[in-house]
C-alpha cells in the first residue's frame, strides 16, 4: 500500500476550501505553487463542484472540492481526491437528510452525502481518467465529514 504523510493529508483537507473557493484554476495554482511548491500540481480543470441543499428548491452548487497530481519522487504516480466539509447552509441542509440510502456496492450510507456524491460523480470520474492518462496508478481521497 502506498502512503501518504498524516501531515499532508492533514494539510490538504485545511487547504481544500481555499482551493475550492478560487475564482480560478490559476489562483488555485499559485496558491498550491506558494504551499507545495512543485510536489503536488493542479490537474487542469480540476476544481469539481456538487450540489447541496433540502428539497429540491433549496439546492445550490458550489466548490467542493479538486484533483491534485504528485510530482517528484515521493508523489509520482499518484493523485490526491480532496473533498471539503460543511461550509455552508446548503450543506446543512444535506446534513440533516439522515435517512439510509444505498450505496453502488448496497451498503447503507447517509443519503445527504450521496446524493451530494452523485452530483459530482461524472466530473470525478472524468478527472480519474484523466489523472490515469497522465500515469497515475494510485489514487488518495482525503477530507472529513460534513459535519466538521
Amino acid at each position: 500500500m502506498t502512503r501518504i504523510t498524516a501531515t499532508l493529508s492533514s494539510t490538504l483537507a485545511k487547504n481544500v476550501y481555499t482551493i475550492a473557493r478560487s475564482s480560478s484554476n490559476k489562483r488555485a495554482v499559485d496558491f498550491l505553487n506558494d504551499n507545495y511548491g512543485s510536489g503536488i500540481i493542479l490537474l487542469e480543470n480540476s476544481l469539481f463542484k456538487g450540489k447541496t441543499g433540502g428539497p429540491a428548491g433549496i439546492k445550490i452548487s458550489t466548490g467542493f472540492g479538486c484533483v491534485l497530481l504528485g510530482k517528484g519522487n515521493k508523489n509520482k504516480g499518484k493523485a490526491f481526491i480532496v473533498f471539503r466539509g460543511t461550509k455552508l447552509l446548503a450543506d446543512w441542509l444535506s446534513n440533516f437528510n439522515i435517512a439510509p440510502a444505498r450505496s453502488a456496492s448496497s451498503y447503507s450510507v447517509h443519503d445527504g452525502f450521496n446524493t451530494a456524491f452523485h452530483s459530482m460523480k461524472p466530473q470525478l470520474m472524468g478527472l480519474v481518467n484523466l489523472a490515469k492518462a497522465q500515469g497515475v496508478t494510485t489514487f488518495h481521497c482525503i477530507g472529513h465529514s460534513l459535519a466538521h
